[in-house]
């Protein structure tokens, strides 16, 4: 997952976000019309808008609005479908790093 962490770590730099832990919530990303993550840089549990708890320091992710992967920079679990899988989340996390802000899903 260290690939993953390296593209989620550009997209936040292009972003021009505070650092993780500054936040004050989940870091939110529409990433396409397909992705979306909800990362947590905070020491307690916090809900992302669907409601699942995002643990501490973990990044949650959704393809299509169905879980598809649930990681910490120790590992996890991601999805291995043929469209919804590691590759194509890297490939949404590179495009979106020259592409502007999407909104984010209401609660």
């Amino acid at each position: 997952m260290s690939n993953t962490w390296q593209l989620i770590t550009a997209l936040h730099a292009a972003r021009q976000l505070p650092p993780l832990n500054e936040m004050p919530g989940l870091w939110i990303e529409q990433i396409d019309e397909r992705w979306f993550m909800a990362i947590n840089g905070g020491r307690e549990p916090r809900q992302e808008p669907g409601g699942f708890a995002v643990p501490p320091f973990h990044c949650y992710v959704k393809f299509n609005g169905w879980p598809a992967g649930l990681f910490d920079y120790q590992g996890g679990q991601f999805a291995a479908g043929e469209l919804a899988n590691l590759e194509s989340f890297h490939a949404a996390l590179t495009r979106a790093q020259d592409a502007p802000a999407r909104p984010s899903p209401l609660p």
